[in-house]
């Protein structure tokens, strides 16, 4: 097995207000592996969150992006969070 390779656990949570849609997606070297989304409503506020374990090798790029014209909401009360650790080597 290749001692580059890792299984990475991410975990994220978005909170955002009713006028706009709300989430974000998880992407993989620029392919979509998990999201969160919520359109807008009459409540006053929506979340959601969502995880995955993936396979990663050396190079490999995650990141979050916003939905289009999305918009999320945070303060120090950490409403919308991302993290990721390594769970095991491959």
């Amino acid at each position: 097995k290749d001692p580059a390779q890792r299984r990475p656990w991410f975990s994220k949570g978005t909170y955002g207000y009713n006028t706009h849609v709300m989430g974000a997606i998880l992407t993989k070297n620029g392919i979509l592996q998990i999201s969160t989304y919520d359109s807008p409503t009459s409540d006053g506020s929506d979340s959601s969150s969502n995880s995955a374990v993936l396979q990663l090798a050396a190079g490999d790029r995650v990141h979050m992006e916003l939905w289009d014209n999305g918009r999320v909401f945070d303060n120090v009360n950490g409403h919308t969070t991302f993290s990721g650790f390594l769970v095991f080597p491959v």
